[in-house]
Parts: C-alpha cells; sequence; structure tokens
C-alpha cells in the first residue's frame, strides 16, 4: 500500500513449499483438453487510464471467470470493472457508503471480490460519511456488499491489503498497527490474529500450497513467512546484496516466483523474486525493464500478463490530502507487461 511517511510506523528458517497458491488471480489461457493448443479468451488493453484526474488508484484484481479487471480508488472511494473487450465502468455504487478502496483480491471458488477499506484524509468527499475500517465482500454476481468492520480497540488501523484462502479464510495486513487480521466463515469482524515482534509495516500477501503458509511483504523487513498453524513467524534470509525493503504487493507467477512491487525505494521498481524452498530464502530479486513507474502500488496477474498500478497520484497530494502547489493532478494510469520465465 502507497502511502504518505505519515502512515507508515517506521532465528531457523521455514523450509518452503515447491508452489504457490494464488494471491492474484489470472495468468496464462487455458489448454484446449483435445489439441492441447491455448484457448483464446477476450483481449484486455495492455495499458488504460481511469477516467478522471486526482482519483488516487491502489488495487486490482483479476477475475479469470469473468474476464475482468477492477481497480480500486482511495481519493475516488470507488471501485472499477473492465471486462475484456468493454469499457472501465464503475463497478461500486455511491450508495455503497465506501471508504478510500485499498487492496482487492478475487476469492474464484466462492465468487466474490473482497476489498480492504478504511479513512485516509486524501478523500475526496472528506464531509461525507467515511465508514471506519473494513473487510467489504461484493459477490461477482450481483448484489448488495457486505461490510465487515474492525472493532475500534483504541488504536490506529488501516487494511492495506486482502487475501482470501481456498477454505474461505481471509487474511489481510494492518498497516498502521503491524497486525495481521483474519476473517473466517461465520465472524462478524476480522479478528486481530497476529501480532509479532517482526511486524514493521505489513503490506502485500501471497499463500504457499496446501495454505499452510502464508508470505508477506514488509516494508522494513522484506518477506516474512507465517506458519498458519502455529502463527509462527519468520524472515526469510534476503539476497547478499538487497535486503527488499519497501516491498508493498507480491503476487505469484510460478513454483518458486513471485512478482513483487517496489515503491520504498527510490526508483520505483517491478521485481521478478525468485525463492530458495529448500533454504527458506530468497535467492535473488531482479528489476524488470519498464517505462518510469513514477508511482506505483498494487499489481495482478491477468490473461498471460502482469498488469500495475504505475501512477497511482499519491504525489500528487500532502500527507493531509491537500493537492500540491503547481502539480496538476492526471488520471491515475494502469501498464502491464508480459509475464517473464517463471
Amino acid at each position: 500500500m502507497r502511502l504518505p511517511l505519515l502512515f507508515i510506523r517506521v532465528r531457523p528458517l521455514l523450509v518452503l513449499g515447491a508452489g504457490l497458491l494464488a494471491a492474484c488471480s489470472g495468468g496464462a489461457a487455458p489448454d484446449d483438453a483435445a489439441t492441447g493448443r491455448k484457448v483464446s479468451r477476450p483481449a484486455l488493453p495492455a495499458a488504460f487510464s481511469l477516467p478522471a484526474p486526482g482519483l488516487i488508484a491502489e488495487g486490482l484484481a483479476y477475475d479469470p471467470a469473468g474476464h475482468a479487471l477492477y481497480v480500486s480508488t482511495v481519493r475516488g472511494q470507488t471501485i472499477y470493472r473492465l471486462p475484456a473487450n468493454g469499457t472501465l465502468r464503475r463497478f461500486s455504487r455511491p450508495a455503497d457508503s465506501l471508504s478510500g478502496v485499498f487492496g482487492l483480491a478475487i476469492d474464484t471458488v466462492r465468487g466474490y471480490l473482497w476489498a480492504a477499506t478504511g479513512p485516509v484524509p486524501h478523500l475526496a468527499r472528506p464531509g461525507a460519511a467515511a465508514p471506519g475500517v473494513a473487510l467489504v465482500r461484493y459477490p461477482l454476481a450481483g448484489g448488495p456488499p457486505r461490510r465487515f468492520p474492525v472493532p475500534a480497540d483504541g488504536r490506529p488501523h488501516l487494511l492495506g491489503d486482502v487475501l482470501p484462502a481456498p477454505d474461505g479464510t481471509v487474511y489481510a495486513t494492518d498497516s498502521r498497527t503491524p497486525v495481521l487480521y483474519r476473517l473466517r466463515p461465520g465472524q462478524l469482524h476480522p479478528e486481530p490474529w497476529l501480532n509479532d515482534s517482526l511486524f514493521y509495516s505489513l503490506q502485500g500477501l501471497a499463500l504457499l500450497p496446501g495454505a499452510r503458509t502464508l508470505l508477506l511483504a514488509d516494508y522494513h523487513r522484506g518477506v516474512l513467512a507465517v506458519e498458519l498453524a502455529t502463527g509462527r513467524v519468520r524472515a526469510l534470509t534476503p539476497p547478499p546484496t538487497d535486503k527488499l525493503r519497501g516491498l508493498d504487493g507480491l503476487c505469484h507467477i510460478g513454483p518458486t516466483t513471485l512478482l513483487a512491487t517496489r515503491n520504498g525505494t527510490a526508483p520505483n521498481r517491478l521485481l521478478r523474486v525468485t525463492l530458495d524452498t529448500v533454504a527458506g530464502a530468497v535467492r535473488a530479486a531482479t528489476p524488470l525493464s519498464t517505462g518510469p513507474l513514477p508511482d506505483l502500488t498494487l499489481g495482478t496477474v491477468a490473461a498471460g500478463r502482469f498488469y500495475y498500478i504505475g501512477r497511482s497520484g499519491w504525489a500528487e497530494f500532502d500527507e493531509q490530502g491537500r493537492p500540491l502547489p503547481g502539480v496538476a493532478p492526471a488520471p491515475a494510469r494502469v501498464g502491464s507487461i508480459l509475464l517473464p520465465a517463471r
């Protein structure tokens, strides 16, 4: 989650599994069972802009069943939907009364879009009702959303990213008070499940196969591994030349490969992160070639490409959400690259 500094709270390792479950949905076109050839699917544009300036785009998610990409906005307090071969349109409704919308994720098993939401000074409608910090669930087939608010406990909270697991449990990271939240089926509120001394500024998430181990991006620590059965947390050993600070989003693209967005260092980068599954370490973090990424946030895998928000709009506002003098707001921009080798 890309936020001004005001909002960022400034042993033996786990042996990792051989593959990853999708924190980001999508991927290459499926094979035709009879011919082995790739099945064509409706096309998404390689790049596009949001419909108005100053919205502050933050999260992306892809629904492979509906062939649609979803984009969240913080200042706009809106979720947009871009269907393949279609037009970008508003998905959420004003009646939903969303706060700022941060991370998005698709539960492909149950047909839900999950959104991490919360108020910040940057909201375009500060005088309007801005609900508190919550997970919001939308049925992809249609119908009203359902809110799962984070209970007030006297501490500041802001859910920056969200990830549904195969069993229906939803995990979310808190970027103000470093806590890993968990919402199990049937619960009405996310519970502050895990608070570990290694947590500093939690960001993106990805699950290892079998849904037993959760990877977390931490702005200061790099990549952390959480054993879900015990709550045990370990920091993955970084490469010798890179401490992996400033990571934001995580997406898997192969058995031992992640794509990460990095916006806590200059310049902003997309990284190909290779895991050493035996040693419990990050073997390499390789920058990928892209155009300038002046204001990078999160990304997702969709139809053989990695989509990312390269110009989000955070840089156009100060920490109090006020437009910076002399800076003309521009529409947020989503770009993409072909998936690199896995």
